[in-house]
């Protein structure tokens, strides 16, 4: 069966970022993260963000168990864990 959380309604993520005071951005990481995993690159290309602010963006989602890291240096990716898949399914079968 196929995987459905990338394709869940970004408001989940939405509200998992903001109920953790997170700044909105974020969301743009973990939809990275869910839809084949993304780069620091990636990251700071969409949201116009700095090196420092995309590494500190990914430590925060690393250190909360909401992405995975794989890979080290220039070719460190992040990819979306398997709690985060769990909170997104939890969260965005709500048609409220």
């Amino acid at each position: 069966m196929q995987d459905l959380t990338p394709f869940l309604r970004p408001r989940s993520y939405e509200a998992l970022v903001e109920s953790r005071g997170w700044p909105d951005r974020l969301v743009v990481a973990l939809e990275q993260a869910l839809i084949g995993g993304t780069d620091r690159a990636r990251y700071e290309q969409e949201t116009g963000i700095s090196l420092a602010t995309a590494s500190n963006d990914f430590r925060r989602l690393l250190d909360a168990g909401l992405v995975v890291q794989a890979g080290r240096g220039r070719s460190t990716r992040y990819f979306a864990s398997d709690e985060l898949r769990r909170q997104g399914e939890a969260s965005g079968t709500d048609d409220g």
